[in-house]
Parts: structure tokens; sequence; C-alpha cells
């Protein structure tokens, strides 16, 4: 916990790079939306990444209760919770299951649609690089929250149906 309230605080310090107005008008917006993201992103990176492989290690091995709270406290990150699946890959097994055990750790994140939509590219990914995802999904689905956020379903819910899917296409593909 104290990593995550740690790391936050140093996000929300170099905060003030990403909340710098930018004219919308200006012919260049985008190129400067994306330097100041750049800028952002470099000095936190090594940060980031530890906290994001210390959170992969060791959230499948805390007890239900402390999942829970840790679960909460990513919610209520300012900075963090926009950064955890930057540097994380869909195409070994390895990053596969790291990338589902954030996506689990941002319990839906502020979108349901964009953590559904991310979820579903890297399932996609998954089976382009002949990974087990049914497997992968299945061993980690006990992670997974059952609080439904936003009305589209809960973490654990929309892992379930990804299962489903994956099954039902694979089913497909033999007949």
């Amino acid at each position: 916990m104290n990593t995550i309230h740690k790391t936050d605080e140093r996000l929300n310090a170099d905060r003030w790079i990403l909340d710098e107005k930018i004219d919308l008008n200006d012919s260049d917006w985008r190129k400067l939306a994306m330097q100041k993201y750049d800028v952002f992103f470099q000095r936190n990176k090594s940060l980031i990444i530890d906290c994001t492989r210390l959170l992969v290690q060791e959230f499948p091995l805390i007890s239900d209760a402390y999942r829970k709270n840790v679960l909460h406290q990513i919610r209520q990150t300012v900075t963090l919770k926009d950064h955890l699946t930057l540097l994380t890959e869909c195409d070994t097994d390895t990053d596969f299951r790291n990338n589902i055990i954030l996506h689990i750790l941002l319990d839906l994140g502020p979108d349901s649609r964009d953590w559904i939509l991310s979820l579903r590219d890297c399932v996609e990914k998954g089976f382009q690089h002949k990974i087990a995802v049914a497997k992968h999904l299945k061993d980690l689905l006990i992670l997974a929250n059952d609080v439904d956020h936003h009305g589209m379903g809960s973490a654990r819910k929309l892992i379930e149906d990804t299962l489903k899917n994956t099954f039902n296409m694979n089913r497909a593909k033999a007949l």
C-alpha cells in the first residue's frame, strides 16, 4: 500500500506537465500534447515500471481481504491508475499474464468501455501469438473483483464473458 501511495504522490508531483493548457486552435496542438506526455513519461518511466512489477508479482499472493483493499487504493490514485498498463504487451505468456493482472488491478478503471476494449485487444494479441488465453484467464479469474462500478458488469463477470467467448470461438474453429 505504501508503494502505491508513494508512486502516486511522485507521479502527481509531475502532473502539472500533463495539466498545462494547450491551445486547441494551434495547428500543432497534438504534437505539443505528445511532447508533454513524453516529458512526463520519461521523468517517471522507471517509477512506473518498478511499481507495475511489484504489483504484478505481489497481487496474486495476497489474501482476498487485503486484495479488495489494494483494488480500492488503486482506484483512489489520481495518476497511477492511468499509467499502469502502459508498459505491458500481450505477445508472450508472461506479458499476457501480467497484462491481465494489471487489468484486474485497474478494476474497470474510470471507464469500463476502455477497459473492455483493452482486454479484448490483449486477448486478440494472445491468440495471434499462440498463447493459452483461456488457461490464463481461468487461473487469474479468482483475483478479479465482483463489484460492478459502472453498470456494465464487474471485472470478474467481464473476464468470465471473455472466457465463454474464447471457448465458443475455439469450438467454432474445431467444427
